[in-house]
């Protein structure tokens, strides 16, 4: 999903592996830190938390690609 939508808004775009890998870090963060959480056993808020990120991604990841490939267009 998070590639999905940086492929998208890098498009067409000078440097655009260098800038992918910008835009993509700070949005992976999160889902790693919440992934490593809930290797503990007292991690269930962490599991709740990646997986809410995860529904959120996969809501707003679609609009924001059609977005940024409907800007490329013009």
């Amino acid at each position: 999903g998070l590639g999905v939508m940086v492929a998208a808004l890098t498009a067409g775009e000078r440097g655009a592996s260098a800038l992918g890998g910008l835009l993509l870090l700070p949005l992976a963060v999160p889902v790693l830190i919440f992934g490593a959480g809930s290797i503990d056993p007292a991690g269930a808020g962490a599991i709740k938390l990646l997986a809410a990120s995860s529904l959120v991604l996969c809501a707003i990841v679609p609009f924001a690609a059609g977005a940024a490939l409907r800007a490329l267009r013009t």
